[in-house]
């Protein structure tokens, strides 16, 4: 994945909880402090072209994480 969260273009509404998506993983020591989890599976859904892909690879991305698009 090479896009970055700047390259996504969302209503506010969007971007706060895909922001707050991210942050739930990057301070997951946080999260496991009080003996909770960060979410492992996200569903993302609507037609074609609605930027499902994009969305995915800009998570990796940020998360550093690998992508595979089958």
């Amino acid at each position: 994945p090479h896009r970055n969260i700047e390259e996504i273009i969302l209503p506010k509404e969007s971007l706060t909880a895909f922001e707050d998506l991210l942050e739930e993983h990057r301070r997951q020591d946080i999260l496991n402090s009080y003996g909770m989890k960060a979410a492992k599976k996200i569903i993302f859904f609507g037609p074609p072209g609605c930027g499902k892909t994009l969305a995915a690879e800009v998570i990796a991305y940020e998360l550093n994480l690998p992508l595979a698009i089958v």
